[in-house]
């Protein structure tokens, strides 16, 4: 899985690419964690370019919800396809992450 980051407005938005399965989730949670070291506690993760979504993608996810939350963070998802949003529904995680239809609707939650 690629994972390319920009900032905007304060928030670092991280675009996935690929598959966040258990190949990719290792290494993805090391990214997405390094980021919060560097002190970057608004996330939008842009899930345009993933195609499926595993359990060990939800853990990473919910680790890292975790952790921006406990640091006075935010995390918020957008982008979402169809079949990964039904994983998200199916495993009760639409209730616990905050996804939005695109980017800007995601950028214009956090604060200011």
């Amino acid at each position: 899985m690629e994972i390319t980051t920009t900032v905007e407005n304060g928030v670092c938005i991280a675009a996935l690419n690929g598959k966040f399965d258990t190949a990719s989730s290792v290494g993805a949670e090391s990214k997405l964690m390094g980021l919060l070291d560097e002190g970057k506690n608004h996330m939008l993760l842009d899930f345009s370019d993933v195609a499926y979504i595993a359990s060990s993608g939800l853990r990473v996810l919910l680790k890292l919800a975790q952790r921006l939350k406990t640091e006075g963070g935010q995390l918020r998802l957008c982008s979402v396809n169809e079949s990964v949003g039904e994983v998200l529904r199916i495993s009760g995680f639409d209730k616990i992450l905050d996804v939005f239809a695109g980017r800007q609707p995601a950028l214009e939650e956090f604060p200011g």
